[in-house]
């Protein structure tokens, strides 16, 4: 529905504010034609936006599975509705999942992992292999992260999957995956 449309375009906008003077020429025209917009902190507030939105389009998006996944149950004549449901979900564990890996594997080689305080520790006297070993740490916490994502994608796919096929009952599914949430914001 057009929800959808009015979250997207809620996450992008906060996102493009949150870049603050690496998008400048935005910038200054909300603060010469927004009143208050000057009053932010730092422009990286504006990320809470996208941080409401983001998993309220993903709530929307499983209540439309489970509803469509209900009524296939019901109608026993929605074979196509469910065929379209698992291509989709299929679809989309390919590119959420495929794009981990990718960080997983790849992720270490595509940046130098340096912080904009390296410099800094550097003329403090700080001698060359703690810098390096920061820089190291910072690339398994890229890897370590995806590692851990991945790990609550396929979790979360396969309660998803269960579902859309019928082996496993709805409420069971909405406590497995209130669980899930719980376990990665607790971490």
């Amino acid at each position: 529905n057009s929800l959808k449309w009015w979250l997207l375009s809620a996450t992008v906008l906060s996102i493009i504010l949150s870049w603050g003077r690496n998008f400048m020429s935005f910038n200054e025209l909300m603060l010469d034609y927004f009143p208050a917009y000057n009053k932010f902190r730092a422009v990286s507030m504006t990320l809470v936006i996208a941080e409401f939105t983001m998993p309220f389009l993903a709530f929307l998006a499983l209540k439309e599975i489970f509803d469509n996944s209900q009524i296939s149950l019901l109608r026993k004549q929605s074979w196509t509705e469910s065929i379209i449901l698992r291509t989709n979900l299929k679809y989309s564990l390919y590119i959420v999942g495929g794009l981990l890996l990718f960080f997983i594997v790849i992720g270490g080689s595509l940046f130098d992992f340096t912080g904009s305080s390296d410099a800094q520790l550097e003329k403090m006297g700080w001698p060359d292999y703690l810098i390096s070993a920061l820089r190291s740490d910072r690339e398994w916490m890229l890897k370590k992260d995806a590692i851990r994502s991945l790990i609550f994608v396929l979790i979360t796919a396969g309660i998803i999957w269960s579902v859309v096929n019928q082996k496993l009952k709805q409420n069971l599914a909405f406590g497995l995956i209130i669980f899930v949430i719980l376990v990665d914001m607790w971490g």
